[in-house]
C-alpha cells in the first residue's frame, strides 16, 4: 500500500482520501491522515472542512507540516501578512522546507517586500529540486525590481519545466510589449494559446490588444517609427507642437514621420492620420507614411480596423514589390484572426499576405517568422514547421532573437506533429 507521503508527491486526491478515511477508521488520532485530508479540501476549495480538520490535527499532526497547511490557506485567502507570519519560522529551520521557504517568498512578494522576496526565491531555485512555481514568483520577483532580462530567464527556465504554465506566457507577453517587441508579444501569446487555449489571462491580451487605442504598427516602417508594444499605457503627457519642416528638404518625409509618430505615441491618433493625409495631399507619398497612416487607423479610439486594412492594401498596390505592407497587413489580419479562428477570413487573408511579403523578400527573417505562426494559427502545422526549421537553420546569427523564438516554436511544432502520427 502505498505511504500518505507517495500519494501526495503524486498529487493523486482520491487515492490519498481513501487512504487517509482508511487509516483514520484504524486510528481516529492519526495527525498525518487529518493532514493529508485537510490538503485534499483544500484543492477541492473547502475552506470550512481545512478549518475543522486543522483544529482537529493540531495536537497531534508534526507542527511544520501543520503550518504548511495552515499557510497554503492563508496563501489562497490572500491573507499574505497572515501567511509570512506562518512561513517567516522556515526561513532559519534546518532541515530546510522549502515549499515552506516558498510560501514565504510568495507573501513577501505580495506584500510589496520584493527584495526581500528575490533573496529567498533564489535560496529556493538555487537549492530545492526543480519546480516551475519557482522560477515564475522567481520570475516576478525580478520583475518588480527591474531586472527584466533574470525576469524572461526564469520565466523560460518555468515553461521549460510546464509549458501550461500561462501566467509565464502572460508575463513575456507583458514584458516584451512594454519593451516595443510587438512582434515577440504577439508570438508568446500565440505560443501560450497552443499550449493553454482557455487561458483567461491570454485570451485577454488578445481582447485587449485589439482593442488597445495605443496600438502600433507591427514593424518599423521609417527612421523614427518604433515597434508597436502590447496595449501600453497611455500617456497623459501633452504632444508637443511640431517643430517646422522644409517642404522642399530630402529630409522632409523622414522628419514628417517622426513628427507624427510622436503624435500616435502621445495618443493624438486622430490629428496623426489628419497630418499624414494632409501630407499627402500636397505630393508626399512614400512607403513609409503610408504605413504610418495604417498605424494611425489602428490607434484610433475604437480601432479602425477596416481603414487600416484598406490603408495597408492601397500600400501593397503602390509598391508592389515590397514586402513591408504585405507584412503589416498580414500581421493584422492574423492578429484579428486570434479573436475570430483559425477558419476565419482573417486568418485565410493573413496567410494569403503574408506568402506575398516572403515572396517579395525571401531573405528576411520577419515576414517569414510571421508567415509561420499564421500557418500555426491556421492549423497547417506542417508547413509551419517547414517555415520555421528553415529559420532556425538560417538566422542563427543574423537574427538571434527570431532565431531563438522560432527555435520554441518549432519544438511546439514537432511535439504536435509527433502526437499526431502516434494517433
Amino acid at each position: 500500500m502505498s505511504s500518505l507521503g507517495e500519494l501526495l508527491a503524486r498529487g493523486n486526491t482520491k487515492q490519498i482520501s481513501d487512504e487517509a478515511t482508511r487509516r483514520l477508521n484504524k486510528d481516529p488520532k492519526d495527525g498525518e491522515a487529518l493532514l493529508a485530508l485537510a490538503r485534499v479540501a483544500l484543492l477541492e476549495g473547502n475552506d470550512s472542512r481545512v478549518m475543522a480538520l486543522l483544529q482537529q490535527a493540531a495536537p497531534l499532526a508534526d507542527k511544520q507540516e501543520l503550518a504548511l497547511v495552515r499557510g497554503a490557506l492563508s496563501l489562497k485567502r490572500q491573507d499574505w501578512k497572515k501567511a509570512r507570519e506562518i512561513y517567516q519560522p522556515f526561513a532559519t529551520q534546518e532541515p530546510v522546507r522549502y515549499s515552506g521557504l516558498f510560501g514565504l517568498g510568495v507573501s513577501l512578494l505580495e506584500l510589496g517586500q520584493a527584495k526581500e522576496a528575490r533573496e529567498v526565491l533564489e535560496r529556493v531555485v538555487a537549492q530545492a529540486p526543480p519546480d516551475p512555481s519557482f522560477h515564475l514568483e522567481l520570475g516576478r520577483a525580478y520583475m518588480l525590481l527591474s531586472q527584466p532580462r533574470s525576469a524572461v530567464h526564469q520565466f523560460v527556465l518555468c515553461l521549460r519545466l510546464d509549458p501550461k504554465q500561462d501566467r509565464a506566457w502572460f508575463f513575456l507577453a507583458n514584458m516584451m510589449g512594454s519593451r516595443g517587441r510587438q512582434r515577440r508579444a504577439e508570438s508568446m501569446v500565440i505560443l501560450g494559446l497552443s499550449h493553454t487555449p482557455e487561458s483567461p489571462l491570454l485570451l485577454g491580451l488578445v481582447k485587449q490588444d485589439a482593442a488597445s487605442a495605443d496600438a502600433a504598427p507591427p514593424s518599423a516602417p521609417a527612421k523614427g517609427v518604433p515597434a508597436r508594444g502590447l496595449a501600453p499605457a497611455r500617456t497623459s503627457a501633452p504632444a508637443q507642437p511640431p517643430l517646422p519642416v522644409d517642404v522642399n528638404s530630402e529630409e522632409y518625409p523622414v522628419a514628417l514621420g517622426t513628427q507624427i509618430t510622436a503624435l500616435i505615441e502621445r495618443g493624438q491618433a486622430r490629428e496623426a492620420l489628419r497630418r499624414v493625409r494632409e501630407a499627402q495631399a500636397q505630393g508626399v507619398r512614400t512607403l513609409g507614411l503610408k504605413l504610418i497612416e495604417g498605424w494611425a487607423c489602428e490607434a484610433q479610439v475604437p480601432p479602425d480596423v477596416k481603414g487600416a486594412i484598406r490603408v495597408y492594401e492601397e500600400a501593397c498596390e503602390a509598391f508592389p514589390t515590397h514586402w513591408m505592407p504585405r507584412n503589416a497587413l498580414g500581421v493584422l489580419l492574423m492578429r484579428q484572426g486570434l479573436r475570430y479562428g483559425p477558419d476565419s477570413t482573417y486568418t485565410k487573408d493573413a496567410i494569403k499576405a503574408l506568402e506575398e511579403a516572403v515572396r517579395c523578400a525571401p531573405e528576411e527573417a520577419e515576414p517569414r517568422f510571421n508567415l509561420a505562426q499564421v500557418y500555426f494559427q491556421g492549423t497547417r502545422f506542417a508547413e509551419a514547421a517547414t517555415v520555421a526549421r528553415r529559420l532556425v537553420e538560417e538566422v542563427k546569427t543574423s537574427d538571434p532573437v527570431i532565431h531563438g523564438h522560432a527555435s520554441k516554436l518549432l519544438e511546439v511544432l514537432e511535439h504536435k506533429l509527433n502526437k499526431d502520427k502516434t494517433k
